[in-house]
């Protein structure tokens, strides 16, 4: 298949466009002309700025799927109050430019990565992590995830936004499972969300629960 992917310098966008190319898909990568890209072999990278640039659209033309991996960035990641380095409404407003040029390119099918504890989700987050989302910047990027979804929503391609809990840099466990609960030590690897959206990319069916929540089972 041939795969439109944004966001693939970050950590899941990485382990997408590794694993998307280990099992032999045309990948084609758009990031943001001021990104290094080393590491992003054997894939046909685009510098844009933007959704909409004459380039990535050029390039957007015969994709099969779209995969973002789009998520705001801060001065310091590991610092929920840390400032943000990105546009506060980046998801949602890529979004809102992408969805109509996939309609007028006639690609239906799109996946993003969304998060635990987004929209309807909050009430199932653990009372420490829901207090850490009101008063931190995390609250800034699930606003952000949320707008997303609703752009999704309102549209009528194929789409999924799994929500996954806590990322972890760990290898692989392969063992996804689908989580009622986002509970304080709950986790996933990043690589494991990378091979859940890459499994559910191929199937045959439309999507019809677009917003699970996943964790890696231990």
């Amino acid at each position: 298949m041939k795969l439109f992917v944004l966001g693939a310098t970050g950590g899941v966008g990485r382990k997408i466009v590794e694993e998307a190319v280990r099992r032999g898909h045309d990948v084609r990568a758009l990031v943001r002309s001021s990104l290094d890209v080393a590491g992003v072999e054997r894939v046909d990278v685009v510098r844009a700025d933007s959704v909409d640039d004459p380039r990535a659209l050029a390039k957007l033309d015969g994709s099969d799927v779209v995969v973002s991996c789009l998520g705001l960035r801060r001065k310091n990641a590991r610092n929920p109050f840390s400032a943000l380095t990105s546009p506060p409404d980046l998801c949602a407003s890529t979004m809102t430019k992408l969805v109509p040029a996939m309609k007028q390119r006639g690609i239906k099918r799109i996946l993003v990565v969304s998060a635990a504890g987004v929209g309807e989700s909050r009430p199932r987050v653990s009372l420490v992590f829901r207090a850490v989302i009101a008063v931190s910047k995390i609250g800034k990027s699930y606003d952000d995830l949320d707008a997303m979804e609703r752009v999704l929503r309102a549209s009528d391609l194929d789409w999924l936004a799994p929500r996954p809990v806590s990322l972890t840099n760990d290898d692989a466990k392969g063992n996804v499972v689908v989580v009622d609960r986002y509970r304080l030590t709950a986790t996933i690897t990043r690589a494991d969300v990378a091979h859940y959206l890459l499994d559910r990319m191929t199937d045959a069916m439309p999507f019809v629960d677009r917003t699970p929540m996943i964790a890696n089972d231990v």
